[in-house]
């Protein structure tokens, strides 16, 4: 069954924790959308059981090939014995990986830059137009043999956002906070930055004070605070709740008592001590 819809209705999070829940596998096709419904140029991934396993801009499965010469990490001449030596339904990767033409980190160089940068620039876009076709066959030459959940690529894509002139509007306000998403939240490997700001904003502190106690501009904290809202591991606290939850932290205050009460009190204790004597 073919899913399609766009990501003003249902997220790229959300899509991509769907793909990793029900273990999909095919090619999820995903256009961004600009003035009058535009579309951008396409992007393609494909998934294994959930597991992302590639990503490109073209259909001829050529691209890791390109990226490949444009590193210089395969020689031109060397290019044509090695894909005809490559074993059908064998990712191109892991082949150059058997035949020691690449290292593994290498490797792991070069998913990045296959899946990051295409997530990175969908996840800046107003609106994405997406179709996932089940069972699709598999580009073996843009494969590089590493994997990677599917839940696991919003949030590193959202860190390598370095112009978020399209999502300013959508920052956190800093006299906000945040609280911790309820529910089935999804499992993210969280930065040093991401968990101390995640801690600060459980103690009911807004995201101004947050920054200050970080000692960190306050519009990386948005940034930080953006990214955990996006992915669904927190939820944005407007100021009116902040204020109560704080409120409701603070001891009572004591009893106030009048001076009249106190007036009479030591009228009645002077009476009882001439009394008693």
């Amino acid at each position: 069954m073919l899913l399609q819809g766009r990501t003003s209705e249902f997220s790229l999070p959300e899509l991509f924790k769907f793909l990793n829940d029900s273990q999909q596998t095919g090619r999820l096709s995903l256009k961004a959308l600009s003035g009058r419904d535009l579309e951008g140029s396409p992007h393609y991934l494909w998934f294994e059981e959930g597991n992302l396993v590639a990503a490109s801009q073209r259909l001829d499965g050529m691209g890791l090939l390109q990226l490949l010469q444009r590193r210089s990490l395969l020689q031109s001449s060397l290019l044509p014995r090695l894909l005809r030596q490559c074993p059908p339904k064998v990712a191109l990767g892991q082949f150059l990986l058997e035949r020691s033409v690449l290292t593994a980190r290498q490797l792991q160089s070069l998913f990045a830059s296959q899946t990051l940068q295409n997530t990175c620039t969908l996840l800046q876009a107003s609106d994405v137009r997406f179709a996932f076709y089940p069972a699709y066959p598999f580009p073996y030459w843009e494969m590089t043999g590493v994997k990677i959940r599917a839940t696991d690529i919003a949030l590193p894509s959202l860190r390598m956002i370095k112009i978020w002139d399209a999502l300013t509007e959508k920052l956190p306000r800093l006299d906000s906070g945040l609280t911790p998403a309820r529910g089935q939240v999804p499992h993210y490997r969280l930065n040093s930055k991401e968990k101390w700001v995640l801690r600060l904003a459980a103690a009911n502190h807004s995201l101004t004070e947050i920054a200050a106690a970080m000692k960190l501009p306050e519009r990386d904290v948005q940034k930080i605070g953006f990214c955990l809202i996006f992915v669904g591991v927190a939820n944005e606290l407007p100021l009116i709740h902040l204020a109560k939850a704080d409120k409701q932290t603070q001891p009572p205050a004591p009893a106030q008592v009048s001076p009249a009460f106190l007036g009479k009190l030591s009228h009645y204790l002077q009476q009882k001590s001439t009394y008693l004597r």
